[in-house]
């Protein structure tokens, strides 16, 4: 009889599926095949109370997981969700900004970014505003973002990007300092470069 009992239970233990502990191991791992990892944050979603820091906290590893998947309006839709309920969601933030950077939508991403910026006093979001003002010839603009992200007291790795991106601002200005800034930051970070150059932006 227990054995029975056992095997009744074991079945229904596989009938309700993952438990939600399970979900969001799944869906918190960018290792896991993305449309797993979806259905995984799907799970993990609707196992939280809606409205709850909870439920903010689950759509912004959705979002996040929407986006390794290719499906941008869906994580766009989901990084909205979040601020929602979480205004000052730092990751939500960035999330949404880096997307509406990447589709175009410029004034948005920049109110999301400086809203980042206001909120958590984001260097990701220095960098981002700063790369971007770098590309469409705003060069003092982006002189500015990344001399801000140097003025923060302490240590910080991102000096390195601060120290290239004033760099690149300068020489495009005309300013020979930049290479100090430039050789500088390579000196402290081999790969520095690459981060910019990935962005399109050389020096």
């Amino acid at each position: 009889m227990k054995l029975i009992f056992g095997i009744v239970a074991a079945a229904l233990a596989t009938c309700q599926g993952p438990s939600p502990g399970e979900s969001y191991a799944v869906c918190s791992q960018g290792v896991v095949e993305p449309q797993d990892r979806v259905r995984a944050c799907d799970r993990w979603v609707d196992a939280q109370q809606e409205g709850s820091r909870g439920y903010a906290a689950a759509l912004l590893w959705r979002a996040h997981a929407k986006e390794s998947a290719g499906d941008i309006a869906g994580a766009l839709a989901d990084y909205d969700a979040t601020l929602e309920i979480w205004p000052e969601s730092g990751s939500g933030l960035l999330g949404r900004g880096r997307l509406l950077l990447e589709t175009g939508n410029f004034a948005a991403a920049e109110q999301t970014l400086h809203r980042a910026i206001e909120v958590n006093d984001s260097v990701i979001a220095r960098d981002m505003l700063g790369a971007h003002a770098l590309l469409r010839g705003d060069f003092q603009e982006a002189h500015d973002y990344y001399d801000a992200v140097l003025e923060r007291e302490g240590d910080d790795p991102m000096d390195v990007v601060g120290l290239y991106g004033r760099g690149a601002a300068r020489l495009r200005m005309g300013d020979e300092a930049g290479r100090a800034d430039i050789e500088r930051a390579e000196e402290l970070s081999p790969t520095v470069r690459q981060h910019f150059e990935e962005r399109g932006i050389r020096s």
